[in-house]
């Protein structure tokens, strides 16, 4: 395993180090050799009710009720896999609301969930990337990613935000895919020539993990409340041996 060559001064580092090296100072053999990252709930905070709190208020209707809940979830997993367009997605919004707001309204609402990250995560990515094949694997969709990328070049001040930190990229909009489905994760292991059991997956929903561990990923769900930074040398030591 190659050694690290920057950013040793944090304590992540040390951490990550740690849990590489035996206790007689051999590194530890790593089953794991690939890690497939979510984006929200992982890398990214974010706050689901802040979106369908500011939906709610500008619609004026409940989109989680028992009455709408349905509807709501069907236009949103389609706009994830890229079956609706932004602007169909926007006019369904609009014409449920008897207020018919302005698209930009409904814009600003849905983005309301993305509240941002630290450039620390990501300089933890770059690190990781020496030593193992790091890809990102987001349920997603356009108006969440543009936004997202804007958010993360105000903190960073990256225009390649993906090529810099990942080894290839995957948002379930651009492949007609989403998790859980088996399909997306077994075009993933296809697409890098990657084998499952030596690839680690970190998502913060129990439906993506059990997905994930259905086609042999391993897999574990990360708590949002947690920093990933100290939980990843924690969740790869599981497959030290």
């Amino acid at each position: 395993m190659s050694k690290m060559h920057s950013c040793r001064d944090g304590p992540w580092y040390i951490n990550l180090t740690l849990a590489y090296r035996l206790h007689k100072g051999l590194y530890l053999y790593v089953m794991i050799k690939n890690i497939i990252f979510d984006f929200g709930g992982v890398l990214m905070d974010l706050d689901y009710r802040l979106s369908v709190r500011a939906l709610n208020e500008l619609l004026q209707i409940d989109v989680v009720s028992e009455k709408n809940r349905q509807w709501f979830m069907s236009i949103f997993k389609q706009y994830e896999k890229g079956e609706v367009s932004d602007e169909k997605f926007i006019w369904e919004l609009q014409h449920t609301s008897k207020t018919k707001p302005e698209a930009r309204q409904v814009i600003d609402a849905w983005n309301q969930m993305i509240i941002g990250s630290v450039p620390e995560r990501f300089e933890f990515l770059k690190e990781l990337k020496q030593d193992y094949t790091v890809l990102l694997l987001s349920n997603s969709n356009s108006l969440h990613v543009d936004h997202g990328m804007k958010v993360l070049a105000e903190i960073m001040d990256v225009t390649d935000f993906n090529e810099l930190h990942f080894h290839n990229t995957y948002y379930s909009h651009l492949l007609g895919m989403r998790k859980p489905d088996a399909e997306i994760f077994e075009h993933i292991l296809a697409d890098n020539q990657i084998r499952a059991e030596e690839s680690l997956f970190i998502d913060d929903l129990l439906p993506n993990i059990e997905g994930a561990k259905a086609v042999g990923l391993q897999a574990v769900q990360h708590d949002p409340k947690t920093n990933i930074i100290e939980m990843v040398p924690q969740y790869l030591s599981q497959y030290h041996d």
